[in-house]
């Protein structure tokens, strides 16, 4: 058992290495979904899409609630 410890503790050590490695990438990798989400807050700005609707429909209401007069 003693002549299987180095090997061991080697091939631990290069398994945390590879680890190490991957994270390293995949840290350097951006965020996907973060990405998705500045591109669709670009292409479709819900909350001001919202706003705007919003304001139009009290316009809306009050120019039919001072015709209906």
């Amino acid at each position: 058992m003693t002549t299987d410890e180095p090997s061991v503790w080697q091939e631990l050590r290069s398994q945390r290495d590879l680890l190490i490695e991957m994270k390293v990438k995949l840290d350097s990798i951006p965020d996907h979904e973060l990405r998705l989400r500045k591109l669709e807050e670009r292409k479709f700005p819900l909350p001001t899409i919202a706003t705007i609707l919003a304001f139009a429909s009290i316009v809306a209401n009050v120019v039919m609630y001072a015709l209906a007069k």
